[in-house]
């Protein structure tokens, strides 16, 4: 009786079920693991669990895996695998190794369920939080978590970095008059002439609207950091084709810098700010170096 119900159970969960011998091959595997996979019990049977694998995992990481499983009898986590159709699909697999007390030998049995729908949404949220749906680019969050990490590297390893504050100059004329459609094209393909023409070390994020913040490590000096910053200037002059309107926008940059203006991210942000802010009080599409008033 408590075989017949075991076999019910074995046959009835919605996990998948695999069974494999003391020389890794399958022995059993239940109607879910079909489902999943793909693979019938036919094809599965006599085969090797490695005909699931993904190739996306390094090999420290099935290293670890049957590491842990000799020593405790059982692994669990989450893991890339791939069905029969090619597919990739996330599972979260629990392995146990079951001793047999009469013949000495042991089988492993694996339980897993897909949860590839589970990981995309959860991926999808962990974009939103950290990426501008727009354009791609870091977020202020992220960007601020970005500088936080730039400025312990820089005070570990006593460089400067760069934080240049552009806003786009007159965005709001534009995106009047041509529609929002047009004005999020330009942001987006203003987005990415900012990130192509960064230099090595150099991170793109957007805080709003017409606002970017350009992360910039390693810098030898101000005009070290005035040459990019012009460089980014005259690269975003440039005139874009959008949907058949030719249109050219300009832009003021502020520029702060650690260690001489501090290593406080917010007050770094708050100085190339400022400095932008004189920028555009100049004359606009400009470069602004950001210096102490009286």
């Amino acid at each position: 009786e408590q075989l017949r119900i075991s076999a019910i159970v074995f046959d009835a969960v919605d996990e998948a079920v695999m069974v494999t011998n003391a020389d890794n091959q399958i022995v059993r595997v239940n109607p879910s693991f079909t489902r999943i996979t793909g693979y019938t019990a036919e094809e599965a049977i006599g085969a090797n669990p490695r005909m699931l694998s993904g190739r996306t995992h390094p090999r420290e990481f099935y290293q670890t895996l049957w590491s842990t499983l000799l020593d405790t009898g059982k692994w669990q986590g989450e893991i890339r695998n791939r069905r029969k159709n090619g597919e990739l699909f996330v599972e979260w697999l629990s392995i146990y190794r079951v001793h047999d007390q009469v013949s000495g030998g042991f089988h492993h049995v694996a339980v897993f369920s897909d949860i590839t729908k589970q990981r995309m949404e959860a991926d999808r949220i962990q974009y939103l939080a950290t990426f501008d749906v727009l354009t791609g680019l870091p977020n202020r969050a992220a960007l601020l978590e970005q500088l936080r990490n730039a400025l312990n590297d820089a005070r570990r390893n006593q460089t400067r970095l760069a934080i240049m504050f552009v806003d786009l100059d007159l965005f709001k004329t534009i995106n009047d008059a041509l529609g929002h459609d047009i004005g999020d094209r330009l942001l987006q393909s203003v987005a990415i002439r900012m990130r192509d023409g960064m230099p090595h070390g150099g991170t793109v994020g957007r805080l709003g609207g017409d606002e970017f913040v350009v992360l910039l490590r390693g810098v030898i000096d101000q005009t070290h950091a005035v040459a990019v910053a012009t460089h980014l200037r005259d690269a975003i002059a440039q005139p874009f084709d959008l949907e058949g309107n030719r249109v050219c926008i300009s832009c003021s940059i502020g520029i702060a810098m650690c260690p001489e203006h501090g290593d406080d991210e917010l007050q770094l942000l708050k100085d190339a700010d400022t400095a932008m802010y004189r920028a555009k009080v100049g004359g606009r599409d400009a470069v602004e170096y950001y210096r102490l008033i009286g």
